[in-house]
């Protein structure tokens, strides 16, 4: 039995990854908004199949994974999506452009300080994600998954890039693609 979270941000398409893991029977993928303070925590994702291998939790919020404890006992994904898409996507959701930014970029950083402690850790650009597939299946440790289909968004073109483009840098620099 393994625990694995997705760590992402608003936006970024993780909806799309997480339908697709869903349909493997031996993954049971979620998006509990559960805040993990304790290993205890995990308990709770077991209740929703009893039959899986693999639970998977989205966390989106920097608030929502408080445990240091579970870094070295999980496995992470970090997922993150060019902010002309992810952004915009927020907004029209509701957000004002300048929280949208203020969260994006916050979340980013969490997330890069987060991965240099968690030695099971993916990375995954959403524009990747399919070419990628080996690599999310070598990790999970399954036979395949299904295609992982992505939507269309158009792009915003108020947004800047220079946050996004720091972070996916640092992220590629610190090569997580380790199991």
């Amino acid at each position: 039995m393994q625990f694995v979270f997705l760590m992402t941000h608003l936006g970024s398409g993780s909806g799309y990854l997480c339908e697709s893991l869903g349909q493997v029977p031996t993954i049971c993928c979620n998006h509990t908004n559960k805040i993990y303070t304790h290993p205890t925590d995990l308990d709770s994702l077991k209740i929703k199949d009893r039959y899986a291998k693999i639970f998977i939790d989205t966390i989106e919020f920097n608030y929502s994974f408080a445990s240091t404890a579970l870094y070295n006992c999980c496995k992470f994904i970090y997922l993150i999506r060019n902010p002309k898409h992810s952004l915009g996507k927020m907004v029209k959701d509701g957000y004002s452009r300048e929280s949208s930014i203020n969260y994006y970029l916050f979340r980013l950083r969490r997330m890069y300080e987060m991965a240099h402690h968690t030695p099971k850790s993916l990375f995954l650009r959403y524009e990747d994600m399919n070419k990628d597939k080996q690599l999310i299946v070598d990790f999970l440790g399954v036979k395949d998954i299904p295609p992982i289909k992505l939507g269309k968004e158009d792009a915003e073109t108020w947004i800047p890039d220079r946050g996004y483009e720091k972070y996916l840098s640092m992220f590629e620099k610190m090569s997580l693609n380790k199991i």
